[in-house]
């Protein structure tokens, strides 16, 4: 018998009229129940200007010379007038004895981190967090103790786990440490000028102070006093920070400064190379230049020793903040008296719910979220068929 292609003509018809069949229903369905919605989740909006400006304190640059110096004051460490924050070394024999006390310094903080609870795979992961945050400052003062972390941590087997043994090995190197600082012979203390908070980093702006910035300092001001650094000499130990207080000097156009006539206070959200918001007092806003520009200069009585290592400082000054609940904008409808009002799936039935619009970002709409009924997690209906205060709807 000769065979035909009429069964393969057959199910070619069956399955071109079963995809029609199925495009048609999918159509229909989507015709015949449009409905959409969204769940109500919580929104932000801050009213603010982003700036760029610099880190002023009190600062005292510390110096020494003669022999090879030895850092004693760590960074961030609050020292008194008078106090050692450095001690200068002359002969091999007292250099000698430096690196030794250096060494035994090292390895009490390690021991003593470990007695802490710190495990092996902490310390491991706080000395490449170490490495990469001197590497991006480009500060190498603290190498050798992340060379030795490495070499203990990272390459190395850690400083054990035994309570005991570390408590005894804490006690031998403090002996040690003991016995080495009670050597005098060829060692100069370096005192530290006047009382202040310790810091390593010195940038060559050390010499511009508070006192530099008035009501009357202009733009121009700014620039020309950070326009270039002051020359940083080989035998500089570090700096003294006076006081508890910072400034944050920055440039701002006179719109956004005559936001911050009546404030006694403002949040600054900084970034880059700070990381945190900030409640600064305003403490003065300078006379408008022939750019429509103005020096503004806040103040605050925390964080010092988080800033010590920062000068140039990118943040956002924010004026006002406001939070609420997101609807989108295809949600919200009006009625004839200026209502604003969106649909909120309850059950199976659209229940309209009142609303004040606060703001909005994008395709959103921020709403009073004391004013409404509409709470986080319900369904806002984006869209519908025929809709009403009531109506039925299925998803």
């Amino acid at each position: 018998m000769r065979r035909t292609d009429t069964l393969i003509k057959l199910i070619s018809i069956i399955v071109f009229l079963a995809l029609v069949f199925y495009m048609g229903y999918a159509f229909y369905a989507a015709k015949s129940d449009p409905l959409r919605t969204v769940l109500a989740v919580s929104m932000e909006l801050s009213d603010g200007v982003d700036t760029e400006g610099y880190a002023v304190r009190e600062e005292q640059v510390v110096t020494a010379s003669g022999g090879s110096i030895y850092v004693t004051a760590k960074e961030g460490q609050r020292v008194s007038s008078g106090a050692p924050v450095a001690v200068a070394y002359n002969g091999a024999e007292a250099l000698q004895r430096a690196d030794s006390i250096r060494s035994i310094e090292l390895q009490i903080e390690q021991v003593q981190a470990a007695l802490g609870g710190k495990t092996l795979e902490e310390s491991a992961r706080d000395t490449v967090l170490s490495l990469s945050s001197a590497v991006g400052r480009g500060d190498l003062s603290g190498l050798d103790a992340i060379m030795l972390n490495i070499d203990t941590y990272i390459t190395g087997s850690g400083v054990g786990e035994d309570v005991q043994q570390l408590e005894l090995t804490l006690s031998n190197l403090n002996a040690r440490l003991d016995g080495l600082l009670e050597e005098q012979g060829g060692t100069t203390a370096i005192p530290a000028p006047y009382s202040g908070v310790f810091s390593f980093y010195v940038d060559g702006y050390e010499s511009v102070s508070p006192e530099n910035f008035s009501g009357s300092t202009t733009p121009e001001d700014v620039r020309e006093l950070f326009s270039s650094p002051s020359p940083v000499s080989e035998n500089t130990v570090g700096k003294l920070v006076g006081g508890i207080k910072w400034y944050y000097v920055t440039v701002m156009d006179s719109a956004s400064a005559a936001k911050l006539s009546s404030a006694s206070t403002i949040q600054v959200a900084f970034s880059r190379t700070y990381s945190s918001t900030i409640s600064m007092n305003v403490e003065s806003t300078g006379a408008v230049d022939s750019e429509g520009k103005c020096v503004v200069v806040l103040s605050s009585g925390e964080y010092l020793q988080d800033v010590l290592g920062v000068r140039d400082m990118t943040g956002r000054t924010i004026f006002s903040h406001t939070s609420g609940i997101s609807v989108p904008k295809e949600a919200m409808h009006i009625d004839d008296e200026g209502q604003t009002y969106i649909y909120v799936l309850k059950g199976l039935q659209a229940q309209r719910t009142d609303v004040t619009i606060l703001g909005e970002s994008g395709e959103h709409y921020m709403v009073d979220s004391e004013d409404t009924e509409l709470r986080l997690g319900d369904e806002i209906i984006t869209r519908a068929g025929d809709i009403y205060d009531g109506a039925v709807v299925t998803g």
